[in-house]
């Protein structure tokens, strides 16, 4: 029902948009009022999909998280741990008289790995457009630099997108950084989440490796990459850890991500001078 209400409000503000940048067009000047408008609705929608992604993550996750605790496990354990969390599940719907719709995910999850890893690779896809609609909403609803506590740079105050009429958000982000959205590109993106990403993720213990290296950027770090073939890339970027986005550097060969099997921190790249040497 959210994602329905999300894509009527959508397609209302698609068509809001192509009117602002007519009249913004004709008049050469920012129409005021009807941008005021569309700047107020944009915010609510951003605000409204940010909570559909986040309780859409987090029951995702919770069922990830209840699979991985039953692996390995004796017969008796492993019964007891399913009893347990259906208890849990049954006290939590007991009120709305939802058990039906509320176990049989978990169910599933007791023996079909393969749901599992479709579920774990849908969140993983979802990790770039939910991080960066994550910092739009701490910018745009608490006023602050995402992870940092700093006041943020002109806090709601949008732009209109010249190709598109959508509103769009200069977001500061820590060391100065900041990251351009617009509400187009984000409910774009938002249509994308069905696509398999799986070429680009990670495996789950390489994520973990790499979460404990240093950040190269708010949300990058660098990796040198070892492939099953036994080759080797370096200055590779990831993203929060789990997805690669691309390499530093001269044109590379394109990898698939899942056949990584090392990696190890790469050093930062040197400072560059005006005529592109070291």
């Amino acid at each position: 029902m959210q994602a329905t209400n999300l894509h009527v409000v959508d397609q209302i503000l698609e068509g809001m948009e192509h009117q602002l940048l007519a009249e913004y067009v004709e008049e050469e000047r920012t129409p005021v009022q009807s941008a005021i408008m569309v700047s107020a609705l944009s915010q609510l929608w951003i605000f409204g999909l940010y909570e559909l992604l986040r309780s859409w993550r987090s029951r995702a996750e919770s069922i990830i998280r209840f699979s991985e605790s039953l692996q390995g496990k004796g017969t008796q354990e492993r019964g007891d741990l399913i009893a347990a969390k259906k208890r849990q599940i049954e006290t939590a719907a007991a009120p709305a008289n939802n058990l039906v719709t509320r176990w049989p995910v978990f169910e599933k999850a007791t023996s079909d790995t393969g749901f599992v890893g479709q579920l774990q690779s849908a969140v993983d896809g979802s990790e770039i457009l939910f991080r960066r609609l994550a910092t739009l909403r701490v910018t745009l609803a608490k006023h602050e630099i995402p992870q940092d506590g700093g006041y943020a740079l002109a806090p709601g105050y949008g732009r209109i997108d010249q190709s598109t009429g959508s509103i769009y958000w200069e977001v500061l982000l820590r060391n100065r950084e900041v990251d351009i959205l617009s509400r187009r590109e984000i409910a774009n993106e938002a249509r994308c989440l069905g696509e398999d990403r799986t070429s680009a993720i990670l495996p789950r213990h390489i994520q973990e490796q790499i979460s404990r290296f240093p950040k190269f950027s708010y949300h990058l770090r660098l990796a040198k990459v070892t492939l099953k073939s036994g080759r080797q890339l370096g200055k590779v970027l990831v993203f929060w850890n789990k997805i690669v986005v691309g390499a530093l550097g001269p044109r590379r060969t394109p990898f698939l991500a899942r056949d990584v099997v090392a990696l190890e921190q790469d050093a930062e790249p040197q400072p560059r001078t005006e005529d592109g040497k070291l």
